[in-house]
């Protein structure tokens, strides 16, 4: 921010719900001769006063509180080379009033060394058209790892406590991804009700935090690769790929039922990353700009975490008809955009493991940029009689039932195998007995079964056998 004021930008936008810091921040590399101002409208004007070694705030002028005058008070009345917050501007720029008046003040900050930063919990999606050209883009990221531990043993100091020095990585992992006051806040949480830094007491205050991100939920999930039969193709691919800076992930496309959801945890799990699940679906929004907005600080929380692997099961829908924005307002591709946009630059260990379940549009979705995100694509098909009978051994051990050998899976789908070990312990049956109830996924997809791996054979990896249900998919290179 200090070489954009000492270049004389009239106008920055500064994105966070971080103003303290921020504000603070910026201070700290200023020289004390540029003055520090902000704005609101319930405040009106304050200034960042030496007190001290430290800054402390003090009223300026709270009688301007329309945010018209205050950009002209601003432009005027505060003092030559100085920096003035003006925060929640997104909700005044919808006035063409407001508009004008930033734009006539812009030479006038230009030749007197004043920069006004608009601090805003949402993007630039809400600079006006007629102040593109004027607005500038100013980064503010998460809290840094050094930053969050810094928080940790000053809390620990301030409270007697000694420094968490054996866990004290845990801690900051278990930290990030949330704001500096969110994870002050979680880490009084956690003392006051452990008397000490429980690095997992505060994984599971992150949730409780990050619910209020829309579209990403994160929690501890327990699946694992014992307790996914076969597969050997996609578990190969996905540990020695993963752990390259280049990786980008894979996208699973196949017969419902049969592990997808399953494999993303569980791969999670062996790279002991967490795993986030991604609802790009809840991320529409009523108002102009929201989804936008919600994709931002989803791929921000995400990316806060440090190494992770985003899991989205059925994303397909959440962009389906992104090809043709009347379908719905143009939310669909602008969401398309911004996963587009992320997957091109995310950051190095962000591994995505995505299904879907219309591979058509995914190929044709932005003339195939969307499959080039992905280091491969896997097809998930039934499985074999052989990669049946290990998945019902599996199910049949947690459920205490017994299947005989001989049982014809042909058909079965692994959620239909755990269903039918799930009946045998309900009803005290054999497993002839409740196969009955079962109507096996083949016999309930019936032709489409078919389409679904004619669609698969040219562009697919298999995920456990070249050969699937005797018909022969290609590999190819992606």
């Amino acid at each position: 921010m200090k070489t954009y004021h000492s270049a004389r930008y009239p106008f920055l936008w500064a994105q966070t719900t971080e103003e303290d810091r921020l504000i603070r921040e910026q201070r700290a590399v200023f020289p004390e001769s540029v003055g520090f101002f902000s704005w609101d409208i319930s405040a009106g004007f304050r200034a960042l006063t030496k007190n001290g070694s430290g800054w402390i705030w003090s009223n300026l002028n709270d009688e301007v509180v329309d945010p018209g005058q205050a950009l002209l008070y601003g432009a005027s009345e505060l003092p030559e080379n100085s920096v003035l917050f003006l925060k929640d501007f997104h909700k005044y720029f919808q006035d063409i009033t407001i508009i004008r008046k930033a734009l006539n003040v812009k030479d006038i900050l230009k030749a007197s060394a004043r920069l006004f930063v608009f601090v805003s919990a949402v993007g630039g999606e809400s600079i006006p058209v007629e102040l593109s050209n004027d607005i500038t883009l100013f980064p503010f990221s998460m809290p840094s790892r050094a930053q969050l531990e810094s928080a940790v043993l000053r809390i620990a100091e301030d409270n007697g406590l000694e420094a968490p020095n054996g866990d004290l990585g845990a801690i900051v992992d278990s930290l990030t991804g949330l704001t500096l006051e969110a994870a002050e806040n979680a880490l009084c949480k956690v003392l006051v009700e452990s008397k000490r830094f429980d690095y997992k007491g505060l994984l599971q205050e992150k949730i409780s935090l990050l619910k209020s991100t829309a579209g990403l939920t994160f929690s501890q999930y327990q699946e694992s690769f014992q307790d996914l039969y076969g597969w050997d193709m996609a578990k190969e691919f996905c540990l020695r790929t993963a752990v390259s800076p280049m990786s980008k992930g894979v996208l699973l496309y196949g017969v419902p039922g049969c592990g997808k959801s399953h494999f993303g945890k569980a791969l999670a799990n062996a790279l002991k990353r967490p795993c986030l699940c991604a609802d790009f679906g809840a991320l529409r929004g009523e108002l102009q700009g929201q989804a936008e907005t919600r994709s931002r600080v989803l791929f921000q929380t995400a990316g806060a975490f440090g190494p992770h692997v985003l899991f989205s099961d059925e994303f397909d829908k959440a962009v389906s008809g992104s090809g043709a924005s009347s379908t719905d307002g143009g939310t669909g591709q602008r969401i398309l955009q911004k996963i587009l946009i992320e997957g091109e630059d995310r950051a190095p260990g962000s591994y995505w493991v995505f299904t879907a379940n219309s591979l058509d549009e995914v190929l044709s979705l932005s003339g195939g940029a969307l499959v080039r995100r992905f280091d491969a694509i896997f097809f998930v098909d039934l499985p074999s009689q052989d990669e049946a009978q290990g998945i019902a051994g599996i199910w049949a051990k947690k459920m205490s039932v017994s299947i005989p050998e001989s049982f014809d899976f042909d058909g079965y789908s692994g959620a239909d195998i755990k269903k039918l070990c799930q009946l045998m312990a309900m009803m005290g049956t054999t497993a002839q007995d409740a196969k009955r109830f079962i109507i096996p996924t083949k016999q309930a997809l019936g032709p489409r079964l078919d389409e679904i791996r004619r669609k698969a054979r040219s562009v697919c990896l298999p995920v456990s056998s070249p050969v699937v249900q005797g018909q022969v998919i290609r590999k190819v290179s992606m």
